[in-house]
């Protein structure tokens, strides 16, 4: 009887590991793909269904020394990690090279010396920032504090330069989002859009796709000057995104 309730108990672990097994499994799978052309708004499956080919205005990538390697980071590849072409992160993507280039000039700095400060909570600005600085691992993806916003004045990054305490804040002008932008992309989530004003909006994310690439940095950012920083305190690694697990999961429990 001994052997027989041991047999019965080692089978019953078995069912519990691959249970658990399958669970995490799945959440894997479900965060990876989260940024392929599954959960991609369904921008590819309507270029396809339409006949329209994305072509991604070439311009110079952002250099980084990566563990004693260069890393070129391509607008392109970017928005393949994203999933689909996306205004948010185009204005992500020059926002840090202009920032970049006005801290390093000519040299590529070591990933390792920047430290980048957003106040925009959007999946394409958060994507460009985790391919530029955790790689090409969407199983990494940061996820926003909860109350962190996304309007037209949270358009700002903060780069700074370690080895030498500069830094630079990098502000889209407001002015470079229509006045109605942000009411219809609510309105898109909502799920509440027309079909006419889903046409006006394709529009303004089209321009600000094949336009901004190539547009004069200042006239998207002006002219933001270098200057020195101190700091305190520290932030280990993988600490932010454990304190934001935190919060969120705090927030849920409370039904925030």
């Amino acid at each position: 009887m001994k052997g027989i309730k041991n047999v019965k108990k080692d089978k019953g672990n078995i069912k519990m590991k691959r249970g658990f097994l399958l669970f995490f499994l799945v959440a894997f799978l479900f965060v990876s793909l989260s940024h392929s052309n599954v959960f991609a708004h369904g921008c590819n499956k309507c270029h396809k269904k339409e006949g329209v080919k994305v072509e991604v205005p070439a311009i110079p990538p952002i250099n980084l020394m990566v563990d004693g390697k260069k890393r070129a980071v391509t607008l392109a590849d970017a928005f393949k990690f994203h999933g689909h072409a996306c205004p948010g992160l185009t204005i992500a993507f020059r926002a840090l090279q202009y920032g970049i280039n006005l801290l390093y000039g000519s040299e590529i700095p070591e990933q390792s010396d920047l430290l980048i400060f957003s106040r925009m909570a959007r999946c394409g600005p958060k994507d460009m920032l985790d391919f530029l600085m955790k790689g090409n691992r969407p199983s990494k993806r940061t996820w926003p504090p909860v109350g962190m916003k996304g309007s037209r004045r949270d358009w700002v990054f903060v780069i700074m330069r370690k080895s030498t305490c500069e830094a630079v804040t990098i502000r889209l002008k407001p002015e470079r989002f229509p006045k109605d932008f942000f009411k219809l992309k609510k309105r898109q989530k909502e799920k509440t859009i027309t079909p006419k004003e889903w046409e006006k909006l394709h529009t303004y994310m089209k321009d600000i796709i094949l336009t901004y690439p190539t547009m004069p940095a200042e006239e998207l950012f002006g002219k933001p000057r270098k200057y020195r920083f101190l700091c305190w305190g520290t932030i280990l690694p993988g600490e932010m995104d454990k304190r934001i697990r935190q919060l969120r999961k705090e927030s849920k429990r409370i039904g925030r």
